[in-house]
């Protein structure tokens, strides 16, 4: 299948985002004749050169892919309001994620892939962002928990930490796990709030010695009736939600407990783990944090947008 005359241009500053992403779309049956560019160093040039090279990418292409900083973010969509630009762009900063005016692209939620498959502007989400909002979203408006508040605890590997963090632990391969933030002060638990309409996430992550993969446990508070109910009609609520989600798996947890951080790494999948105990529900998220997130998120988005197989350039298949 081709697309005739649609043009796709990336552009990146830093970070691995790029680097899969380029990836995945010379892989992908369609969109690998659309990028016209990929680019980079847009930064190094002078204020009206910079502007210049942003016209012309918006004049010359149909979907912009942004992996660049927030403020190089911002500054692109304010050449592209200035100049009433209609090309349609996807980003990866975290710039626009809270922003009314875009689609928050995690197709998985109710509803969210019919907006996205007419969005001008999506946001990517980030990769501990989607494992809690796909961990919590299905419990939303039916009464099961209390909404002040709940706890996250996050493992995920350096790969997360981009070019910096991932020399880091290559020159030093002994580096032991450590923990970046502490409480509510996490930059992406807006994000988590505004896709939940939770009050509160006290938000524990850490990093391990490990490249790819994430995992997140979230513990939330049952209410009223629902304490007494069974792990397997919880089990089913989260069943019902995502029904029709190729990407998404149900699990109960084990018997052994064990759950590894690298189960979907290489995939799209996000497998969800459901353990209640007495007025408790932990939900276990398992994501490839290199594909789910970032690249893999951009080609599933782009996918959407252009009206493609959905899971086309993308694995589903558990390794």
């Amino acid at each position: 299948m081709n697309i005739p005359k649609l043009k796709i241009w990336v552009i990146w500053q830093w970070g691995a985002v790029w680097v899969k992403l380029g990836e995945l779309l010379m892989k992908h049956s369609v969109l690998k004749d659309c990028v016209s560019e990929i680019t980079g160093g847009l930064s190094k040039l002078e204020w009206e050169e910079w502007r210049e090279a942003i016209v012309w990418i918006l004049e010359d292409n149909d979907i912009i892919v942004l992996c660049v900083h927030d403020d190089i973010a911002k500054e692109i969509v304010n050449v592209r309001r200035e100049v009433n630009s209609l090309t349609k762009i996807i980003d990866c900063s975290t710039t626009h994620r809270t922003n009314k005016e875009w689609v928050y692209g995690l197709p998985e939620l109710k509803w969210r892939k019919e907006q996205v498959e007419e969005a001008w502007l999506v946001a990517n989400p980030w990769c501990h962002s989607t494992a809690v909002i796909l961990s919590v979203k299905p419990l939303v408006g039916t009464g099961l928990i209390e909404w002040q508040s709940v706890i996250v605890q996050s493992t995920t590997g350096y790969s997360w930490g981009w070019k910096a963090m991932i020399k880091e632990y290559w020159e030093d391969c002994s580096q032991p796990a450590f923990q970046y933030s502490t409480w509510i002060e996490h930059k992406h638990i807006p994000e988590m709030k505004n896709q939940t309409s939770l009050e509160e996430v006290i938000f524990q992550p850490e990093v391990v010695n490990y490249f790819n993969g994430l995992k997140t446990n979230t513990f939330l508070d049952l209410t009223g009736t629902w304490m007494w109910k069974s792990e397997e009609e919880l089990i089913e609520v989260f069943e019902d939600y995502y029904k029709w989600k190729q990407f998404i798996k149900i699990w109960k947890v084990p018997e052994d407990g064990k759950i590894r951080i690298d189960e979907n790494n290489g995939t799209q999948n996000t497998s969800l783990y459901i353990k209640k105990y007495r007025d408790r529900l932990q939900v276990i998220a398992v994501i490839d944090n290199m594909t789910k997130w970032a690249a893999g998120a951009v080609i599933q988005n782009l996918n959407i947008m252009l009206w493609l197989n959905e899971e086309e350039g993308l694995s589903h298949k558990v390794i």
